[in-house]
């Protein structure tokens, strides 16, 4: 998946998208024995993916990723059904287990499957099987997207789109508008290119849409019941931030149809297999109903596809649906019922938000915007206090979103408030996304012992244009500042918060290693990340945000054997190259997927 122009456009046109028929399972050599082959010699049928055996990993770059200030190399790797259970010399490995089956790498490289601690199922499944037009071009299992520049060419394309719309009942769902881009817009607009059908334009950031009056219509909105909204424009059919999310149980409906919902998964799962991953979290499940989502998301992982879910329940909202805030922590106490074999809920760990989107220019901001964007809370800062401080005292990891200065410094102040009052010397605080903030916020975060789980991608998607407007040029062209946390040596993952990013570990690294803009600008350069620290974040510090280092994230003795195996090595080819890199398979719990 990528949203990159031509380079990454080429590279993924490459993968076929009908996964289920090429699974190539290298580890199940049928002769007993210490045999050899190599990666692409052998082939067993499907029905055999789910044996185990013990095999030698070797004649490779194997990165373990083990060492936390430098790279290191391994000769061997011994697995036995899912676990590590030797790395080191390829001639100790054999001495040890000398029937175990030799898998020969033929010069390629094995690391530890990449780790997405922050992406959304639900916004997936959404919005795959929907009409993207976005700012820029996406290439996706189900097509090509080509991105829209321009006022214009947004509507000629919604127009276009709308024009083979046929069931006029049925809501059409478009993502990717982006008023920097594609100028403003209002019902009045909608309601002019589509009279007949009801529209749901969702913005790029997916914390804002506008409806036309025929959308509202089929949801039955009513004016009155949302007169005092303060993030809610009737007028212009604008909901964004918490109105955004008031309309959700209205829009549950046609979001949540299962048909529709269950291809945008599948489409998830492809771009999930395609790029690496063997592990992925969602911090605040649920995002419209918890039952419905857990529902559809089991019959996607019933498929078995090669990676496990983590979950992160979304405390402001279940404390809405329980009523009260002591019921929802009952509720959450418990929530480790629903585990699955690949859907699990991480024990004591919570997801808060503070600001708003960065997409949206609704971050807070403490110098403001020089354009009319304005900062928003997605919570209330006095509520968010008491929520935070509930969840403080109980003892549980708190992941937050925030993203501007202003909105992390608040997070910040409760961290230091909330520990004077109840000290935890390793709270673990999460900071998720950091759109933007500076070396003293970095330092401030080393001595409050908080982490750190960003998306570089907003300096690709962002800098240039709001250079233009809206930030400046100072502050755009620091989004995002990698280095300052790198250096202070704060554990810092990356994730794309699909589809804030391109679904693919290897380009986040890529833009903080590199640090250049969407027309190749460089932009602080004194901000580039080093490749090494760059590929924690999609493996072992990733697995850190998780609390999960102890079972993946880098290959150790007793770690699971979840691998990603590339034609070429990370550390070595241009970083700018990283996208491009062909992804092999992955090894997920001791069994091979091929992506061939």
């Amino acid at each position: 998946m990528t949203t990159f122009k031509d380079s990454q456009r080429k590279s993924k046109s490459k993968i076929h998208f009908n996964l289920s028929l090429q699974i190539s399972i290298f580890f199940l050599f049928l002769l007993s024995g210490g045999g050899s082959f190599g990666l692409t010699d052998t082939k067993v049928s499907i029905n055999q993916m789910l044996s185990h055996g013990t095999y030698m990993l070797h004649n490779g770059s194997i990165i373990p990723m083990d060492n936390e200030n430098k790279v290191t190399y391994t000769e061997a790797i011994i697995v036995k059904d899912k676990r590590i259970t030797f790395v080191g010399d390829a001639s100790e490995a054999k001495r040890r287990e000398p029937t175990a089956k030799q898998i020969d790498l033929n010069g390629k490289t094995l690391l530890p499957g990449f780790i997405e601690p922050h992406i959304h199922p639900s916004l997936a499944a959404i919005i795959l099987p929907s009409k993207i037009i976005a700012p820029f071009d996406w290439m996706l299992p189900n097509g090509f997207n080509a991105g829209a520049q321009t006022q214009k060419d947004y509507i000629n394309r919604l127009t276009e789109a709308l024009a083979k719309h046929k069931t006029h009942e049925k809501v059409f769902f478009t993502w990717g508008y982006h008023q920097l881009w594609h100028g403003k817009l209002s019902k009045h607009v909608l309601n002019k290119i589509a009279p007949n059908i009801p529209l749901i334009v969702i913005h790029r950031s997916f914390h804002e849409a506008y409806l036309n009056d025929k959308a509202i219509e089929i949801l039955n909105l009513k004016k009155s019941d949302f007169i005092d909204h303060p993030q809610i424009s009737w007028d212009k059919g604008h909901f964004y931030e918490a109105g955004f999310a008031s309309i959700m149980p209205m829009l549950s409906t046609y979001i949540l149809e299962p048909k529709s919902y269950a291809r945008g998964l599948s489409l998830m799962s492809q771009m999930i297999r395609q790029n690496g991953i063997t592990a992925i979290a969602e911090p605040g499940f649920a995002n419209i109903h918890f039952e419905s989502e857990l529902k559809l998301l089991n019959e996607e992982m019933q498929k078995k596809p090669p990676y496990v879910v983590y979950l992160i329940p979304n405390a402001a909202k279940l404390e809405i649906e329980h009523k009260s805030r002591q019921s929802a922590l009952s509720f959450i106490k418990g929530i480790t019922k629903f585990n699955t074999e690949n859907i699990k809920f991480l024990d004591n760990h919570i997801k808060l938000f503070a600001d708003g989107a960065i997409y949206s220019q609704a971050m807070q901001v403490s110098e403001g915007y020089n354009n009319d964007s304005q900062g928003k809370w997605m919570t209330p800062p006095e509520y968010l206090k008491r929520i935070f401080r509930f969840y403080w005292d109980r003892n549980f990891k708190i992941h937050i979103h925030a993203n501007g200065d202003k909105g992390i410094q608040e997070v910040l102040n409760m961290v230091d408030d909330s520990n004077q009052l109840y000290p935890r010397a390793e709270h673990e605080t999460t900071l998720h996304h950091m759109g933007y903030f500076t070396d003293s916020i970095a330092e401030r975060i080393r001595k409050l012992g908080v982490e750190a789980s960003i998306n570089p991608f907003y300096l690709w998607a962002l800098s240039e244009k709001y250079t233009e407007t809206g930030l400046g040029a100072a502050r755009a062209q620091n989004l995002v500042p990698a280095a300052s946390l790198a250096r202070r040596n704060i554990n810092t993952s990356f994730h794309s918060d699909f589809a804030m990013a391109p679904l693919s570990p290897l380009t986040l690294s890529s833009t903080a290693i590199t640090r250049k803009a969407y027309n190749s600008t460089k932009a602080s350069q004194h901000q580039r990340m080093s490749r090494y620290d760059a590929l924690k974040a999609i493996t072992i510090s990733a697995a850190r945000t998780l609390n999960l280092h102890e079972e993946m994230g880098s290959i150790e003795i007793g770690k699971v054997a979840n691998f990603v195996i590339l034609d070429q090595n990370p550390m070595t080819v241009d970083p700018k190259d990283l996208p491009k890199l062909r992804i092999h398979g992955t090894m997920f719990e001791g069994i091979y997927y091929s992506n061939r």
